[in-house]
């Protein structure tokens, strides 16, 4: 089973720790810098340099919605509520 975390934050940084277990794969993105880029929890961390969601107009990063078009989990966890907001905005155009 895989999980892919995007972002990061305090209802996240946590998670790495609380699921790991034998069976599961825990993947990150987020920006380059991120305290779950270096978790010893995370078992793949994919960073990107600019922010996941840039304001005002709410745009998404590019190079997320590349992640997410060219990879498969079995959940997704986000960060926080603008992060799916502006995918789905985005994908709805």
């Amino acid at each position: 089973m895989r999980f892919l975390i995007i972002g990061s934050g305090d209802l996240v940084n946590r998670l790495p720790e609380i699921m790991r277990r034998r069976d599961l794969a825990i993947h990150v993105f987020d920006q380059a810098g991120s305290v779950l880029g270096r978790s010893s929890f995370v078992d793949k961390f994919y960073g990107c340099p600019e922010p996941l969601v840039s304001d005002p107009r709410q745009g998404v990063n590019a190079s997320l919605l590349e992640h997410l078009d060219s990879m498969n989990y079995d959940f997704y966890i986000f960060a926080n509520d603008a992060i799916p907001k502006a995918i789905k905005k985005f994908t709805a155009e």
